[in-house]
């Protein structure tokens, strides 16, 4: 075990714990004089690398109509992509949606969350931005490197739920600010399908967007799953890739399934 000393006056700042994503894959697309990293993905670039077999939870404008009438059965495109995009994290700090204490709750984990996808995207030399929703729109413009890790990560440590600011109308405010061809990933816990319909137009401007719902620490009932349910059947369709992290479930195992769900 680790050790260390430090004056008794002294003030510790303890960044958010980070855990690896070996499932999660960077979102992107091929912009101008990008550099393409001949990796597949479902995000729709002027690139088009090959087609597979539909899996649920697959976008419906991805699918490859000639192919399927060939086929007799689904089938979809795969899109290469771009190493040098930006990347924007939108942390959802809003009260409502927010439960529990400690550990388990839907702050710690949602934040645990942002920061794991901070280390991995900047250890792959992306540029990496975050904005949160809550009291106001908080913006960390895209940048790389140790320092940039250094201001999310102790941003990150301090930052707390409050406010009534919604994810979705945090959306509409910056979209402005998200340059054609980047990617963002949007954490939070909420199940308000108010801000599907700005997550979609993040992907009809270019914008590669994925989204990770954090779960409460009690479970819900029928309703609220069904609600859930609902909410990753609308993202599909607005070709939004989602997973879900479930009560108790490991963050490493984020996007380990193609449909997204983490049990």
């Amino acid at each position: 075990p680790r050790e260390a000393r430090v004056a008794t006056e002294a003030l510790l700042l303890v960044y958010p714990r980070v855990a690896p994503l070996p499932h999660w894959r960077l979102p992107g697309s091929v912009l101008e004089g990008g550099i393409l990293t001949g990796r597949r993905s479902l995000q729709s670039t002027s690139m088009v690398m090959g087609i597979r077999e539909y899996r649920s939870g697959d976008a419906m404008n991805r699918i490859h109509w000639p192919s399927s009438v060939r086929h007799r059965s689904l089938y979809v495109k795969e899109f290469e992509l771009d190493k040098t995009a930006d990347l924007w994290i939108y942390l959802d700090l809003e009260r409502h949606w927010h439960r529990g204490e400690g550990e388990d709750s839907t702050e710690e984990r949602a934040v645990t969350v942002a920061a794991s996808i901070v280390r991995k995207a900047l250890d792959e030399h992306r540029n990496v931005g975050l904005i949160t929703s809550g009291t106001r729109a908080e913006i960390f413009q895209p940048d790389r490197g140790s320092k940039q890790f250094g201001k999310l990560m102790q941003y990150l440590a301090e930052v707390r739920v409050a406010g009534s600011r919604t994810i979705a109308e945090t959306l509409v405010e910056t979209l402005p600010r998200l340059r054609r061809g980047s990617a963002c990933i949007l954490v939070t816990p909420s199940l308000d399908r108010a801000w599907v319909r700005p997550a979609s137009t993040l992907r009809e401007a270019a914008i590669a967007t994925q989204a990770v719902i954090v779960a409460a620490p009690t479970p819900g009932d029928a309703r609220e799953r069904a609600r859930r349910d609902q909410m990753f059947g609308e993202l599909a369709i607005a070709g939004v890739t989602a997973t879900y992290l479930a009560s108790g479930a490991s963050i490493s195992d984020l996007f380990r399934d193609t449909v997204g769900a983490v049990a």
